[in-house]
């Protein structure tokens, strides 16, 4: 019930109903205390998930899921969880959630979370809560979600078969602009890498992606720009 389209985006209205506080549900992805629109592959993240409202509410709850933004599929891993928050597989054990089990009294949570080791997709969290009037009903509750999924998009690096990741440094653009091909520029030995890549155009929008094969990627069939 977390707004996704697993759930085909249902939140928790289905059962819970009738409060009214204000209330507002947050997400937003850390590393070292400082938020991050980025994520790095096998990097540890926390997401901290918090609510705001007036001053009837007095108890919270949530579900969330972490998505693959071009697919059904989970993203990452969430680790050690904080005491009545556990991890649970929906939908015929096809996707692991987050969730609490009992009425929860803090209105902000920290969830570990370990980023995919190897992808260069977007990741989508999906995430919908209640802020209830502790009166063990679900009558009288508010729901909240985030009306759009909050979006973490890759750095572009991936973890290497070594188990250590390159600096951003590692690889660059021999000449630039390019024509047909870009040719790359490594202190590493691209052929023994595992390497995926990941154009964008100016506007953010992915154009090619791909593993790469060499110290070449061919460009003749992307528009110009």
């Amino acid at each position: 019930r977390t707004g996704s389209p697993i759930g085909l985006n249902s939140n928790c209205s289905s059962c819970h109903f009738g409060g009214n506080f204000d209330g507002t549900i947050y997400l937003s992805v850390l590393k070292d205390s400082v938020v991050v629109q980025e994520y790095q592959p096998g990097e540890e993240y926390l997401v901290k998930i918090s609510f705001s409202h007036n001053g009837g509410g007095q108890q919270y709850g949530f579900q969330m899921v972490a998505l693959e933004e071009d697919g059904l599929i989970n993203a990452g891993t969430f680790g050690d969880l904080p005491e009545f928050i556990r991890n649970i597989s929906l939908y015929n054990d096809q996707f692991d959630y987050v969730e609490h089990t009992r009425p929860l009294n803090d209105s902000v949570w920290y969830i570990p979370w370990k980023a995919p080791e190897e992808s260069l997709e977007n990741i989508s969290f999906y995430l919908s809560g209640i802020v209830t009037n502790d009166d063990s009903n679900s009558s009288g509750d508010e729901v909240v979600w985030l009306r759009t999924p909050h979006s973490l998009k890759s750095t572009g690096l991936v973890n290497r078969k070594d188990g250590r990741l390159p600096k951003p440094s590692a690889i660059k653009i021999r000449c630039n602009p390019v024509h047909q091909e870009i040719e790359l520029v490594s202190s590493l030995d691209l052929s023994r890498e595992s390497v995926r890549y990941q154009i964008t155009n100016w506007m953010g929008k992915v154009v090619k992606s791909g593993s790469l094969i060499g110290e070449n990627i061919s460009v003749y069939d992307l528009p110009k720009g």
